[in-house]
């Protein structure tokens, strides 16, 4: 402050105080969450975001689940007279594509597999 006397005679010191007080604090960049990319991630927000506003206990319990097993690939047991197979999708494929896949209404492993290529033959976004 001193520094600027020379420069500003007209500014006292206490002028300077009282500008450098009604200056706003820059505002910080919120930063996207790592977990976005991750296919749970909406259902994880919607459970936690439930909890905050009704404080169900159960709607905690299964955001929490849910964080844990974020990351996880998804997995489903496919059954075909009397067979069972696992598919795995990745854990960053999103929901939509997930229930899809679940819903999946099959006679034989070829009309699962051509069903299953249908769906996933862009990718699992």
């Amino acid at each position: 402050k001193e520094f600027m006397s020379p420069e500003f005679p007209e500014i006292s010191l206490h002028e300077l105080d009282t500008l450098a007080l009604h200056q706003k604090p820059k505002k910080g960049k919120k930063s996207k969450s790592q977990l976005s990319r991750y296919g749970r991630y909406e259902l994880y927000q919607q459970n936690l975001t439930n909890y905050l506003l009704s404080g169900d206990v159960e709607s905690l319990r299964i955001a929490q689940k849910m964080r844990d097993n974020i990351a996880k690939p998804f997995k489903f047991l496919m059954v075909c007279n009397g067979e069972q197979q696992v598919y795995q999708v990745p854990a960053t494929a999103t929901m939509s594509v997930v229930r899809q896949l679940a819903n999946l209404k099959f006679s034989s492993w070829e009309e699962l597999d051509h069903q299953w290529d249908e769906i996933t033959k862009y990718g699992f976004r």
